[in-house]
C-alpha cells in the first residue's frame, strides 16, 4: 500500500544559523541601551527595550536581516513579486529562573524574526516555544508521538548567533532560561509594501 502524508496549509518556521553577524558584539550593544519591564500577566522577568526602531541605528544589521529575509521568502516562500520593509525591531531581555512569558503573537506585520545574542556558540538558549491555540480537532486524543502532522506546540532550542523566522500570527512565548545569565535577543517584523493584492483587494503601500 502506498501512502503519501501532506501537512497541508503548513506554517513555515525558518531556523538558520551562521548568517554573518557578530553575536558577541551586538550582545554588548544591546546590554548597554535602556529596558523597561513588561510586567504584565505572565511576563514576569522579561524585558523590552525602550527602542521600538533598534535597527535604525545599527543600519548595516538591519540591511543584512533584510537581505536574508529576503533570500528566504524568494527561494522558499516564493514571494518573489513583492517587496518586504523591516518595521519595528526591539531588544529582548530574559531573566534567568523566570517562568515562560507570556504567549503572544505580532499583530500590523505578516513576518516575525529573532536572532539570538550571545558569547557562547555552543550554549543552548531559552526556548522559543509555538503554541497552537485554534487547532481545529475538537477531541481530547493523545498521540503516542508527536510530528508535523499531530503536533500543537513546538520548540526552537537556538543558540548564539542563528536567527528564526516565522509568520506573525504564530502564537509564542520565551522559555524558562536554565542557565545565570540574561538571555539576549534581537526581534523584528515585516512588512510587504508596493502593490498587493488583485482586483477589489488591491492596494498601494508605502510606510515610511
Amino acid at each position: 500500500m502506498k501512502e503519501i502524508v501532506t501537512p497541508i496549509f503548513s506554517s513555515p518556521l525558518i531556523h538558520l544559523a551562521d548568517i554573518g553577524l557578530d553575536p558577541t558584539n551586538l550582545q554588548k550593544i544591546v546590554s548597554e541601551i535602556p529596558f523597561y519591564a513588561t510586567g504584565k500577566n505572565g511576563d514576569e522577568g522579561t524585558y523590552i527595550s525602550q527602542d521600538q526602531y533598534l535597527l535604525n541605528n545599527l543600519p548595516e544589521e538591519k540591511e543584512h536581516f533584510l537581505k536574508i529575509f529576503n533570500s528566504i521568502k524568494n527561494y522558499h516562500l516564493k514571494y518573489e513579486n513583492t517587496e518586504f520593509k523591516i518595521t519595528t525591531s526591539w531588544a529582548t531581555c530574559k531573566k534567568p529562573g523566570y517562568p515562560i512569558s507570556k504567549y503572544h503573537c505580532h499583530k500590523n506585520s505578516m513576518f516575525s524574526a529573532v536572532y539570538y545574542l550571545g558569547d557562547d556558540p555552543e550554549e543552548y538558549l531559552p526556548p522559543l516555544l509555538f503554541e497552537n491555540f485554534q487547532s481545529p480537532n475538537c477531541f481530547q486524543v493523545t498521540p503516542t508521538e508527536y510530528n508535523l502532522v499531530n503536533a500543537t506546540q513546538w520548540v526552537v532550542s537556538p543558540r548564539a548567533g542563528e536567527l528564526v523566522i516565522f509568520p506573525s500570527y504564530l502564537f509564542h512565548a520565551i522559555g524558562t532560561s536554565e542557565n545565570t545569565n540574561n538571555r539576549h535577543s534581537i526581534a523584528m517584523n515585516f512588512f510587504p509594501i508596493g502593490e498587493i493584492g488583485t482586483e477589489d483587494s488591491r492596494i498601494s503601500v508605502s510606510l515610511n
